[in-house]
C-alpha cells in the first residue's frame, strides 16, 4: 500500500515539479531587440511574456531610467517594482525583469523586478 502512495505521488508530484520549475525558474538573459520579437508575436489583448533583461543604467531623469543591453540597443525602462535594496546608479549593471510596452521608438521596457548583476 506505501508503495502505491508513493509511485503516485512521484507520478504527480514530478511534473508538477517540472511546471513550476519552468514557470518560476530563472530566466534566460535577453536583449531588448529579442523582448520586441517575443512581445510582437503574441496577441494584442495579452500581457507580453516576462523576460530577464541583463542592462547597464546609462542615465537617470527623476523616474524614469534608461539602459543599454549587452548588444549595445539603448532603450527606455519603467520600474514599478518594490523599492530597491540601493538607489540605482548609473555605469552599473542591473537584471530587470518585465516584459515591452509599445513598438517602434516609442517601445520601452516595464520592469516589476530588479536583481544586482
Amino acid at each position: 500500500m506505501l508503495k502505491r502512495i508513493v509511485i503516485l505521488l512521484v507520478v504527480i508530484g514530478l511534473p508538477v515539479a517540472f511546471y513550476f520549475a519552468g514557470q518560476y525558474g530563472e530566466k534566460e538573459s535577453v536583449t531588448f531587440d529579442e523582448a520586441l520579437t517575443i512581445a510582437a508575436g503574441q496577441a494584442e489583448q495579452e500581457q507580453s511574456a516576462k523576460v530577464l533583461i541583463s542592462t547597464t543604467i546609462t542615465r537617470i531623469e527623476g523616474q524614469e531610467l534608461f539602459g543599454e543591453d549587452r548588444k549595445g540597443q539603448r532603450f527606455r525602462i519603467e520600474y514599478t517594482g518594490t523599492e530597491h535594496t540601493e538607489p540605482f546608479a548609473t555605469g552599473r549593471t542591473y537584471r530587470f525583469v518585465g516584459h515591452v510596452h509599445g513598438g517602434g521608438a516609442d517601445a520601452y521596457f516595464h520592469a516589476t523586478q530588479v536583481y544586482n548583476e
